[in-house]
C-alpha cells in the first residue's frame, strides 16, 4: 500500500502552495479512485465580503497552524454532547400515528 500524507485536522490554518491563498480547512473528500481533497476557506475578504471555498488537492496544501481553540473549544464539544442537534432521537416519533 502507498504511504499516504498524514491527515490534515479539520479548521487547520493552511496554505495553497500554487496561488499563496491562505485559509481555514472546513471540509474533506474522499474520491472512488483515491483523490482526497479539502475545501479552503480564505481568510481574506474580497471587496469587503467573505471569498468562496474551494476545494484543493491533499499534496497542494502546506498546514501552517493545527486548529485552534477557538475553532474546537472543549468546552463547546462537552455542551454539545450534553445537547445534540442531530442523531437518533431517544423517544422517535412515528409519523403514520393516526393519534395526532
Amino acid at each position: 500500500m502507498e504511504s499516504r500524507i498524514k491527515r490534515i485536522e479539520l479548521g487547520s490554518k493552511a496554505k495553497d502552495r500554487i496561488t499563496g491563498v491562505i485559509g481555514i480547512i472546513t471540509c474533506r473528500a474522499d474520491y472512488l479512485y483515491g483523490c482526497i481533497r479539502y475545501d479552503l476557506q480564505p481568510q481574506d475578504l474580497k471587496d469587503g465580503k467573505a471569498q468562496e471555498p474551494y476545494f484543493i488537492d491533499e499534496k497542494q496544501l502546506e498546514v501552517l497552524e493545527p486548529p485552534s481553540n477557538y475553532i474546537i473549544n472543549k468546552e463547546v464539544k462537552k455542551e454539545i454532547a450534553k445537547n445534540p442537534t442531530h442523531g437518533s432521537r431517544p423517544n422517535p416519533i412515528n409519523r403514520m400515528d393516526p393519534t395526532r
